[in-house]
């Protein structure tokens, strides 16, 4: 137990107050609790008092008509600040729907770009396959020496190579490059 003495000028005088209705509280975690007050004595320029308390805090010093007030007052600022809360709770759903709608959205979009790459790249594997086919089918119906032949069938399997890492482009170069040397 800690007691504390204190002194209060004699303002109280000028706010029609008896000493009796001085009153030290203490910072609680959520609120402010009334220690037990007595009044000692008075002198021509103060009133002195003393307080007992269970160890350190933010301590005040209050009438006790004031600290009613105070404790309606307090109760009022945290309903208050529940209700803030709560409507902060209210403006964070809406955002969060967006949010997720705009999740939903951009899966969406993202699966329609993949899906019309993967249509394109295979229609663009067919056309190269063709391609290679005609080649080999070239090769084996026309006149072609043995190197020349065997030389365009390592190419092809170049550009068979490049299809299936999906480089397109390069393996269409190289089917490019194999038409025009058997020309």
């Amino acid at each position: 137990m800690m007691k504390a003495l204190f002194k209060v000028s004699r303002w109280l005088e000028t706010q029609n107050a008896d000493p009796q209705e001085v009153e030290m509280i203490k910072r609680g975690l959520e609120s402010w609790k009334v220690l037990p007050t007595s009044y000692i004595n008075s002198t021509q320029t103060v009133h002195n008092f003393s307080a007992t308390s269970e160890g350190f805090s933010t301590y005040a010093i209050t009438l006790e008509r004031t600290n009613r007030v105070r404790t309606n007052s307090t109760s009022q600022n945290q309903a208050d600040a529940q209700d803030g809360r709560d409507q902060d709770n209210l403006t964070l759903i809406p955002v969060l729907i967006l949010a997720l709608i705009l999740l939903i959205l951009s899966i969406y979009i993202y699966r329609e770009d993949v899906l019309d790459r993967f249509i394109s790249g295979q229609s663009e594997r067919k056309e190269l396959e063709a391609q290679m086919d005609k080649l080999k089918q070239n090769l084996s119906t026309n006149s072609f020496d043995d190197q020349e032949r065997q030389k365009a069938m390592m190419r092809i399997q170049n550009a068979r190579s490049c299809i299936n890492q999906e480089e397109y482009s390069e393996a269409r170069e190289i089917l490019s490059n194999i038409n025009e040397n058997l020309k």
